[in-house]
């Protein structure tokens, strides 16, 4: 719900709700600057749209390294809201709905190993190991995985699997993108599926 107008808000939650309007921006833009030209079969797009957060999310710790204090707690603290809102989710739906459906065992073992190994990062920092090196091997490392997920995984997915099985795993990964659909971090997200379940989508704003 929307906190009233009136409603006096502490110094620190100001803080987080321009973080979360920032990031709000920042993710619209990714959308159509990247990922609005990308094709990506239906069945993945939920976890495309999740992962447009986590590039951001991911630049912003390796940008805060270099800042001062109060600006990496700052990250780290927005790091762990959205690992506790949506990233921690991601990871399982993935490895639960994905990794039966590699074709290739090494790139099974570098989907949940590389998000073992991110899990930890993020359990630390919640621990308050928020030093310029921490923040900024969590965030290359959570961008580098992302990207290896849309340029190398995601396509051998689609291409091993054939369009009645991508159809099966769509149904599947429908229920992420209703989940997500009221999401904080991205809400143009429920307005997007509302145009495309309404058959007026914008290939581009997908």
């Amino acid at each position: 719900m929307a906190t009233p107008a009136t409603e006096k808000r502490l110094p620190g939650e100001c803080s987080l709700l321009r973080l979360h309007n920032s990031v709000r921006d920042a993710v619209d833009f990714l959308w159509r600057r990247v990922y609005g030209t990308m094709k990506r079969h239906p069945s993945l797009e939920a976890f495309s749209r999740d992962h447009n957060v986590g590039l951001i999310l991911g630049r912003r710790l390796v940008q805060a390294a270099d800042a001062d204090d109060a600006a990496r707690e700052k990250a780290a603290r927005e790091l762990i809201e959205y690992w506790n809102d949506e990233l921690r989710e991601h990871f399982a739906v993935e490895e639960r709905l994905l990794t039966h459906l590699i074709p290739d065992w090494d790139m099974r073992t570098r989907l949940c190993g590389e998000h073992l190994e991110l899990a930890e990062r993020v359990a630390r920092l919640e621990k308050g190991e928020t030093d310029p090196e921490s923040l900024r091997q969590l965030g290359t490392g959570l961008g580098d995985h992302i990207r290896w997920e849309e340029r190398v995984l995601f396509p051998a997915i689609e291409e091993a699997l054939t369009e009645e099985q991508l159809r099966a795993l769509g149904e599947l990964t429908e229920r992420l993108e209703q989940e997500r659909a009221n999401s904080r971090w991205a809400p143009r997200r429920g307005e997007l599926m509302q145009r495309r379940n309404s058959g007026r989508a914008n290939p581009q704003d997908r």
